[in-house]
C-alpha cells in the first residue's frame, strides 16, 4: 500500500482488515492503473450497503464514523445534511456524528447518510440491560459441601456483586457484609427498591437461607462487596467509571470473583471498549475472576453474547435447564469466531431472597418467610443473570478447593477457569464445544473430585510458569489413558483492540497445548469430534482456553505421555494447566537451544578482532537441571572458545552468557555450542534419549585485514581501541532540535598496495525487542546519503592517501520541525551498517554498525469542542468531545475519566463507561471522544429547568505521570412540560376513554368521582380543567381548594406536585333505568398540550358480591377438637341493597357446617 499511495493520489482512509484497505482516489484515471498493479487483486466503489447493517433501521439513536480526511470546516454542513435527512437531533466531531431520529431511522434516510462522501460507517449505539429470564444441586456444590467429601462452603472468600443494589438487612445476609459501594452507581442509595434483581442475584451467591433453607446460595459462607449501579428514582440501570475502575475497587476490598449479571443491550457478538478494560484488567491483575452473563438472546440467531461477557479473560456464562441450554440463552460465538459462552449454569426457576423495599418485581412467590411488610422473603426468577450467580459462587469454591485442598495460596484467575472447564459436563448429544453451551455446564464435583468407577483420579495444577514466545514447555506423565484424560490450558490474555475489524481475531499471544502418546499419537488443543479429541487438525489461534478430553476407554495406552505448552507468538505469558487422569508428574529438565543461542557481534569479523558473542539457552522441562557444563567450539580450528560449569537452571527458564573472542584465521568458521557436555542433566530430550536438542551449530565468515570503517569521536579524533571504536559507533539523537544525524567517519586501509575500495550504507533498521538479530523495517522513512560516493582509490598503510574522511547523513523524512505542529522522529534504537570492500577482491570487506538511539518525548494536544450551551430535557442525552492528539514520538496511551456532579450517567464514545483508556494513538494521531450525558428522568420535580450540573473529564497518560488535563462543562437542564390525569370512580380507576368501564347509579344518587392530575415535569405548569356533558340537565360540580365550578376550574401545580379535582355527578330523580349521560374531562395546559378523560353514568342496578376467607382459603383443624372456626367476610360491591340467602356445599362423610349469624 505504501507503493502505491506513491505511484497514485491514494489517501488510505482506513485499513478494514489484512490486506484490505477503504481508500479515497484523487484522480478517477488511476483506477485502472491501480486494478492492474501486481499487488492489486480488487478495486471497487465503496458502496452505501457496505457502510451499515440492516440492524440500523428502526433504530432512534445511530452514530455514524466519518472518513479520517474530511476537513474541519465541512463538520458543521454535515451535522445541517443530517437534520435534512431526517434526524430530530444531530452533532459531528471531528471523527463521528450522532443522530437521533423519534420515529426511528428508515431506509431512505439511510442510504442518503451511507451514500454521503464523508461516512464510513453507519451504527446503532445502545444502553445497559439486566438479564433476568434446586441449582446448587445440578453444579455439584451441594456435593462438594458436605464435610465427607471436601466441605468447601466459601469460607475465606470475598465475592464483589455488581447490580441494581441490595436488601441489606435481609436475614439470609447479616454479618457477612464487608462493604457496600455507590460511587460507581447513578445515585448515593444501595437499596434495591426497584425489581429487586441485585438482591435476587446476590442471595444466589451466597446467601445461606436463615430465612428458609431451601434458598442457600452456592456458597453460603462468603463475603460479599456490593457495588449499586441503579437509579433508584427512575430504575434507570448503569454505572460511572470504567470497568477496569470497578474491579480495581472491588479488588482493593479484598475481592477475587466478581459477578455482573448484566450486558449492553446492543452491538451482540462485538468485542467493545468494555470487553477491553476487562481484559486488560485481568491481564495486569491475574487474581481476580469477573464472571459475566451472555445474556437472555436465544432464537435470535448466531453471535449474540452481550458485552463485556465477550471478553476473553472474564468467565462468560450462559443458562441450562434441567440438562438442556435455555432456549433463552444467547448463543456464540463472538464476531472474531471465539468459543463464547465460557460455560453455562442452571438459570431456570432460580428460588432466591427478594428484597423488602422492591416494588416493581416481576417474579412470584416461592419458599416460606415473610418481610415486616407481609412481603415475601423468596421470589423465583429465570435467565443469565441468575446462571451467572450460580457461576459466580461456583468459582468461589473453586477457588476455595484450590487454596485449602490443592495449597495454591493466590490461585489466577485462569487456573479458576481452567478447574471449572476441566470437570464441565457436556449437556446432551456429546458436541462440546459448540456456541450454546460452550464446555458445558459446571460440574464442580467432577472438577475437583474427579473419579472413575468409583475410585479418584489425579488432579495436577500448574499456575506458577510463564512462556516467551518461541518457547516451549514440556510436563512428562506416567500416565493410564484408559480411565479418561482431561487437559485445559488456560490464560489471560493481553486487552485486544476493540477499533480494529470485529472478524480478525483479539488473540494476543498465542499459546498451543499438545498431548503426545507413548506411540506418537499426537493431540493438539481444541481440535474435537462428537466432543472427544481427535488426532489432525490445526492449532488454535483465537482462543485463550485450549482443552484436551479423551473419555474412559478413548486410548488405552499406558506409559510416559507428554504435555507440551508451545508459545506460538506474541509477548511473555503466564498460563494455567489443569489435569485429571490416572497420571503422575514425572519431573524432569530438558536444556535445548534454540535460533538465537549463539549470537556474535558480528558475521562477518576481520581477523584478530574482539567479537563479542553471547550464548542462551532454555530449560523447557519441569525440574530444575541441577550443575552441568557447557562449550563453544570452533569446529574449524578445533579450538574450545567457551568452557563453562553452570549452576542449576529452574524449569521454564533461561540463562545466558556474553564474552569476547577472537578468530586467527580467514574463511568460514563453524561455531558449535554444546550443552551438558558430561551428560550431567537426566532428560527427556538429548543425546541419550528422545531428540538431541542440545547442540546448535552456526558459521561465521571471518575476512581478512584490510579495510576499517570506524566513526569518529566527538572531537573528531580516530578512536584506537576496539571498544572505543564500538563506544564512537553508538550516539544519540537530539530528537527536539534535530530530524537527524551528520556523523564524521573514516575508511582506514591497512593492507599494503593501492586499492580500489566501494562503500554500501544499508537501510535505517530497528532491532526487534526480544530478538534483537532480527531487524525489522522502521516506521518512519529515513534516507541515508554519503558526501562522496566512490569509489575510492586508498594507498598502502602508513602512506598518505590510506584513509578517507566521510560524511554519513541520516535523515528522518516523516519528521518535520518547521510546522505549527512539530512532528519528532519516531523514538527507539536503530541501526545502519556501513561496509566497505575491495572492488576487485569483495571477500575482503568490513562492516561497521553503527547505533543510533531516539529517547521518547511525551507531548499531547488536548482539545475540548462543543462545550458551550449544553443542555437536554431529562429522560435524553446530550454531550461534547474531547480531541486528544499525540505530539509525542511514539504511540502512547490517554486516560480519559469524566463524572458529574449529580452522580448522572456518563458515557464515552461507543462504550458504557465513564472512564476509558485510548488504544495507542500513534504520531500526531488524534481522536475525538464523545462525551454523552444522560439526564435523568424526573422524580419529585428533580432535575429542575435551570439547574446546573457540572462534568468534570480528566485526561491521563500512564507514560507520562505530568499529563493532567482538566476539562469542565456545564450541563444545563431544559425545560420539561410534562402531566398526566387520571380519572378515578367509586371501584377505582376508569381507565383511558376507549376503554373506560361505565358507572351505574339508581335514580336521585349522586356519583363522585376523582380526578388526579399530576405535573410529570421540571416547571411550573398551569392548567384549566374543563368538564363537558352530554345532557346537560343532569347537575354535576367540580370542586378544588376552595374553587367550585359546573364548568371550568384553573388550577397550578409545581414539579412533581399532584391535584385531586372533586366531581360530584347527580342523576336526576326523574332518570329511568337505562338512561345514560357521557361526561368528559378536559386538561388543558395549551391549545395544543392536553388530555381527555371520559366517563359514563349508566341508570341500573347493579347486583354485585364478593366473599372473602380472611385466613386466604385454607383451613387448619386441630386433632380432637369439636369446633374450627372460620372468617368469612362479605362485601355489597354493587348499588343496591341486596337480600342475601346463604348456603354450603356437601361436607365430607362425618363433618357438619353451619354458619353463625350470617346477614340477610
Amino acid at each position: 500500500m505504501n507503493e502505491l499511495t506513491k505511484l497514485y493520489d491514494v489517501h488510505v482512509l482506513e485499513r478494514h482488515s489484512p490486506g484490505v484497505y477503504i481508500v479515497r482516489v484523487g484522480d478517477a484515471n488511476d483506477i485502472d492503473s491501480i486494478s492492474n498493479h501486481q499487488d492489486v487483486r480488487w478495486i471497487g466503489p465503496y458502496e452505501p450497503f457496505m457502510r451499515t447493517t440492516s440492524d440500523v433501521l428502526g433504530a432512534y439513536l445511530v452514530q455514524i464514523v466519518l472518513a479520517s480526511d474530511i476537513q474541519i470546516s465541512d463538520i458543521p454542513m454535515l451535522s445541517a445534511d443530517l437534520i435534512r435527512y431526517g434526524a430530530t437531533t444531530a452533532w459531528c466531531s471531528i471523527d463521528m456524528c450522532e443522530a437521533a431520529y423519534e420515529s426511528g431511522m428508515d431506509s431512505p434516510n439511510l442510504r442518503k447518510i451511507a451514500s454521503h462522501e464523508d461516512v464510513m460507517y453507519v451504527q446503532r449505539t445502545f444502553s445497559l440491560i439486566l438479564h433476568n429470564n434446586i441449582a446448587a444441586t445440578e453444579v455439584g456444590a451441594v456435593a462438594v459441601r458436605a464435610s465427607s467429601m471436601l466441605g468447601l462452603d466459601g469460607s475465606g472468600e470475598t465475592i464483589a456483586v455488581m447490580d441494581t443494589g441490595i436488601d441489606n438487612d435481609h436475614p439470609d445476609l447479616l454479618g457477612r457484609v464487608v462493604a457496600i459501594n455507590t460511587q460507581f452507581g447513578l445515585d448515593p442509595s444501595p437499596s434495591d427498591s426497584n425489581s429487586g434483581h441485585g438482591t435476587h442475584v446476590v442471595m444466589t451467591v451466597l446467601g445461606d437461607g436463615t430465612g428458609d433453607a431451601s434458598t442457600v446460595g452456592v456458597a453460603p459462607d462468603a463475603n460479599l462487596v456490593m457495588y449499586a449501579l441503579e437509579h433508584d428514582p427512575t430504575g434507570y440501570f448503569g454505572r460511572q467509571g470504567s470497568i477496569y475502575d470497578l474491579l480495581s475497587d472491588a479488588e482493593l476490598k479484598t475481592a477475587r470473583i466478581a459477578v455482573n449479571a448484566w450486558g449492553s443491550n446492543g452491538n451482540f457478538g462485538y468485542y467493545t471498549a468494555d470487553s477491553r478494560s476487562a481484559d486488560q484488567y485481568v491481564s495486569n491483575n491475574p487474581y481476580l475472576l469477573p464472571v459475566f452473563s451472555v445474556g437472555d438472546n436465544g432464537g435470535l440467531g448466531a453471535s449474540q453474547i452481550t458485552a463485556p461477557g465477550t471478553a476473553k479473560n472474564v468467565l462468560s456464562i450462559g443458562s441450562s435447564n434441567n440438562g438442556s441450554v435455555s432456549s433463552s440463552s444467547s448463543n456464540g460465538p463472538t464476531l472474531d469466531g471465539r468459543i463464547k459462552p465460557d460455560l453455562v449454569a442452571p438459570g431456570e426457576g432460580i428460588c432466591s431472597a427478594r428484597a423488602e423495599e422492591a416494588k416493581s418485581v416481576v417474579g412470584s412467590v416461592c419458599a416460606t418467610g415473610t418481610h415486616s411488610n407481609t412481603r415475601s422473603m423468596y421470589m423465583e426468577l429465570s435467565g443469565t443473570s441468575q446462571a451467572t450467580a450460580v457461576a459466580g459462587g461456583s468459582a468461589a469454591l473453586a477457588r476455595e478447593y484450590l487454596r485449602e485442598v490443592a495449597g495454591i495460596n493466590k490461585p489466577s484467575a485462569s487456573l479458576i477457569k481452567a478447574t471449572l472447564v476441566n470437570g464441565a459436563e457436556d449437556l446432551g448429544t456429546p458436541n462440546i464445544p459448540n456456541n450454546d453451551e460452550g464446555w458445558g455446564q459446571i460440574d464442580l464435583e467432577n472438577s475437583l473430585n474427579p473419579t472413575h468407577a468409583g475410585a479418584a483420579l489425579d488432579i495436577f495444577h500448574d499456575d506458577s510458569r510463564e512462556l516467551q514466545a518461541g518457547f516451549s514447555l514440556l510436563y512428562s506423565f506416567d500416565m493410564d489413558a484408559s480411565k479418561g484424560v482431561d487437559l485445559t490450558l488456560a490464560w489471560s490474555d493481553v486487552e485486544g483492540s476493540a477499533n480494529a475489524p470485529q472478524s480478525e481475531s483479539r488473540l494476543m499471544n498465542d499459546l498451543d497445548l499438545i498431548l503426545l502418546a507413548p506411540d506418537g499419537t499426537t493431540y493438539i488443543g481444541n481440535n474435537f469430534a462428537n466432543g472427544i479429541s481427535v488426532t489432525g487438525g490445526t492449532a488454535d489461534d483465537l482462543n485463550n482456553i485450549e482443552r484436551i478430553r479423551l473419555p474412559a476407554g478413548a486410548s488405552t495406552q499406558t506409559g510416559e505421555w507428554m504435555l507440551m505448552i508451545e508459545h506460538r507468538g506474541g509477548g511473555t505469558q503466564r498460563f494455567s494447566v489443569v489435569l485429571a487422569a490416572d497420571a503422575t508428574l514425572i519431573p524432569k529438565a530438558d536444556l535445548t537451544t534454540f535460533g538465537n543461542s549463539i549470537l556474535p557481534s558480528s558475521l562477518t569479523p576481520l581477523v584478530g578482532d574482539l567479537v563479542s558473542v553471547s550464548l542462551a539457552w532454555h530449560n523447557q522441562g519441569t525440574l530444575a537441571t541441577g550443575t552441568y557444563r557447557i562449550q563453544l567450539e570452533d569446529v574449524t580450528e578445533g579450538t574450545i572458545l567457551y568452557d563453562s560449569n553452570r549452576s542449576s537452571l529452574d524449569g521454564g527458564e533461561l540463562d545466558s552468557v556474553s564474552f569476547f573472542a577472537q578468530f586467527t584465521s580467514t574463511g568460514i568458521h563453524t561455531l558449535r555450542l554444546s550443552l551438558d557436555t558430561n551428560n550431567q542433566v537426566v532428560e527427556l530430550n538429548d543425546g541419550v534419549s528422545g531428540t538431541d536438542n542440545n547442540v546448535l551449530e552456526i558459521d561465521v565468515e571471518v575476512t581478512a585485514q584490510g579495510l576499517r570503517v570506524i566513526f569518529l569521536e566527538d572531537d573528531g579524533t580516530i578512536p584506537q581501541s576496539s571498544a572505543d571504536r564500538e563506544a564512537a559507533a553508538s550516539v544519540e539523537m537530539d530528537v527536539r532540535n534535530e530530524t537527524g544525524l551528520l556523523l564524521p567517519f573514516v575508511v582506514v586501509h591497512e593492507g599494503t598496495g593501492e586499492r580500489p575500495v566501494s562503500l554500501t550504507v544499508s537501510s535505517v533498521q530497528e532491532p526487534d525487542l526480544i530478538y534483537p538479530s532480527i531487524l525489522n523495517s522502521p516506521e518512519d522513512q529515513w534516507s541515508r546519503t554519503i558526501n562522496a560516493s566512490g569509489p575510492f582509490t586508498l594507498s598502502g598503510q602508513g602512506t598518505e592517501n590510506d584513509t578517507v574522511h566521510l560524511l554519513l547523513d541520516l535523515e528522518d523524512l516523516s519528521a518535520s520541525l518547521d510546522g505549527s505542529t512539530d512532528r519528532y522522529a519516531r523514538a527507539g534504537t536503530f541501526v545502519v551498517d556501513v561496509t566497505a570492500r575491495y572492488q576487485n577482491q569483495p571477500t575482503v570487506s568490513h562492516t561497521q554498525r553503527l547505533t543510533f538511539v531516539i529517547d521518547q518525548v511525551d507531548s499531547v494536544d488536548v482539545v475540548p469542542s462543543g462545550t458551550v450551551g449544553v443542555t437536554a430535557q431529562p429522560g435524553d442525552d446530550t454531550g461534547f468531545s474531547i480531541g486528544v492528539r499525540n505530539t509525542g514520538n511514539s504511540a502512547a496511551q490517554y486516560t480519559m475519566t469524566c463524572t458529574s456532579s449529580s452522580q448522572w450517567q456518563i458515557m464515552l464514545g461507543n462504550s458504557n463507561s465513564s472512564s476509558l483508556e485510548f488504544e495507542p494513538l500513534n504520531i500526531l494521531q488524534d481522536l475525538s471522544m464523545d462525551v454523552n450525558v444522560f439526564v435523568p428522568d424526573v422524580a419529585d420535580g428533580q432535575p429542575a429547568a435551570g439547574y446546573i450540573d457540572e462534568v468534570t473529564c480528566v485526561v491521563t497518560s500512564p507514560t507520562d505521570p505530568t499529563l493532567n488535563h482538566v476539562e469542565i462543562v456545564d450541563i444545563a437542564v431544559a425545560e420539561l412540560r410534562s402531566f398526566q390525569s387520571d380519572l378515578y370512580g367509586p371501584s377505582g380507576a376508569i381507565g383511558p376513554g376507549a376503554l373506560a368501564e361505565p358507572v351505574y347509579a339508581n335514580t336521585g344518587e349522586i356519583v363522585y368521582f376523582n380526578h388526579t392530575i399530576s405535573n410529570n415535569g421540571n416547571i411550573d405548569m398551569g392548567f384549566t380543567v374543563t368538564l363537558e356533558r352530554g345532557n346537560p340537565t343532569w347537575a354535576a360540580e367540580m370542586t378544588y381548594e376552595g374553587q367550585s365550578s359546573t364548568t371550568n376550574l384553573a388550577l397550578n401545580l409545581a414539579p412533581g406536585q399532584s391535584a385531586d379535582v372533586l366531581l360530584a355527578l347527580l342523576v336526576p330523580e326523574t332518570a329511568r333505568e337505562g338512561n345514560s349521560n357521557t361526561y368528559t374531562l378536559r386538561v388543558e395546559h395549551s391549545a395544543q398540550f392536553f388530555t381527555l378523560n371520559t366517563t359514563s353514568l349508566i341508570v341500573s342496578d347493579n347486583l354485585d358480591v364478593e366473599l372473602i376467607h380472611s385466613d386466604g382459603g385454607v383451613v387448619s383443624t386441630p386433632i380432637g377438637d369439636n369446633f374450627t372456626f372460620v372468617n368469612l367476610v362479605v362485601s355489597n360491591t354493587g348499588n343496591a341493597a341486596l337480600d342475601l340467602v346463604w348456603s354450603y356445599g356437601l361436607a365430607p362423610d362425618g363433618w357438619t357446617v353451619n354458619y353463625a349469624n350470617p346477614p340477610s
